[in-house]
């Protein structure tokens, strides 16, 4: 099976890359390498991939708005895991960064594939606030943060693609996830630098926030699973 990932040099599109190749499969990955966090950290991710590939790995920087009929051929499954991250830096000036990114790029992918292969695609965010612990997927969708709202439109184009065209989407809503290579504004990475540096680790809030996590090796068995 061939699997095109976007968003392949990043924290979960490296390890997801990475199982598929473990199950034999090929995969074409697609990274544009945006400033959002260090270009280094996610060649060195791929640089991971490129030792595993074993014919099996191809390599494409691109951002998704270039993506071309010819990317998609032979491919059979997508799993688009591209987009701009990040809650506090999706206010303001900077939005117009997350349109482009995770609305505008993921509606070029949606129109090129026109349902013809499956695609699970990263939502996140969209739940806004609950009274419970937890969330489910009936929950209401309200987000809280322009952030949400670019990936809740993502969600809603998904759903005008499958009325248009048919096809199978499926919108993996990761939830805080963690383990190595995770981003480096991240908590868990900014607690663990603290703890072998000099660096001070800010808490935002009174500290008793309760807040799930979920490891990245059970976010990419879930993602493998769809």
């Amino acid at each position: 099976m061939r699997v095109l990932v976007t968003g392949a040099a990043g924290f979960i599109g490296s390890h997801f890359s990475e199982r598929c190749i473990d199950l034999g499969y090929e995969v074409i990955a697609i990274d544009s390498l945006n400033d959002f966090y260090s270009k280094e950290i996610k060649l060195e991710n791929l640089k991971n991939l490129n030792s595993l590939k074993s014919g099996k790995f191809r390599w494409i920087q691109s951002d998704v708005l270039h993506i071309q009929n010819s990317d998609l051929l032979g491919v059979d499954v997508i799993v688009h895991l591209a987009g701009r991250p990040g809650v506090r830096s999706s206010w303001g000036g900077e939005f117009v960064k997350y349109v482009n990114d995770n609305i505008l790029g993921t509606q070029h992918l949606f129109e090129l594939n026109k349902g013809l292969r499956p695609i699970t695609y990263a939502s996140s965010s969209v739940y806004g606030s609950s009274k419970g612990l937890s969330f489910k997927e009936s929950s209401l969708c309200n987000p809280l943060c322009p952030y949400g709202v670019s990936k809740l439109a993502v969600d809603h184009l998904s759903s005008s693609y499958h009325e248009r065209y048919g096809g199978t989407y499926i919108g993996a809503r990761y939830f805080t996830v963690y383990g190595p290579r995770q981003r480096p504004d991240m908590a868990f990475t900014q607690i663990c630098r603290s703890l072998f540096s000099s660096e001070i680790f800010q808490v935002f809030g009174d500290g008793r926030q309760i807040r799930h996590f979920t490891y990245i090796d059970d976010a990419v068995e879930a993602t493998v699973s769809l």
